[in-house]
């Protein structure tokens, strides 16, 4: 069976020794090295095999915390909206002193017709003559089909 998997058996795990802090990307690996070196036993399971399950469990955990909870439930809700015949002039100060990093855009019937951001408005400063491709909205409603 390890030979057709390509696993190495017994499961040799890392060196006792760390790379340094600095080199290291993901903070799961430290961790595992940490317990791994605290317990001091011998796991038949590899290194790379245990990191897997435990970003599986971690997944699952996440899965199950957020089965419940709909969009609606943490939403915010009185959204400050802007129409789409505002001058950008006008989103300025919005941005500035709301802490707002993005504003839906509406019509003049009210709905949805997309949403600006801070990044939007810097781009338009930097070429004031490059029109965006309009782009349907995803969804115009808190309430999306489960």
């Amino acid at each position: 069976y390890n030979r057709a998997t390509g696993r190495d058996y017994p499961h040799r795990q890392r060196a006792a020794a760390p790379p340094p802090q600095a080199a290291r990307i993901d903070p799961l690996d430290a961790d595992l090295d940490a317990v791994i070196a605290h317990r001091n036993e011998l796991l038949d399971i590899s290194h790379d095999d245990l990191k897997a399950l435990l970003e599986d469990s971690r997944l699952q955990i996440y899965q199950r915390r957020l089965a419940d909870l709909r969009c609606a439930d943490i939403m915010t809700r009185n959204v400050r909206v802007v129409s789409s015949e505002r001058h950008l002039a006008e989103l300025v100060p919005l941005f500035g002193s709301s802490g707002h990093h993005h504003v839906p855009v509406v019509g003049a019937d009210g709905r949805l017709e997309g949403i600006i951001t801070q990044s939007d408005v810097v781009a338009a400063l930097a070429q004031p003559q490059a029109r965006r491709e309009r782009v349907e909205p995803i969804a115009a409603s808190p309430e999306l089909p489960r």
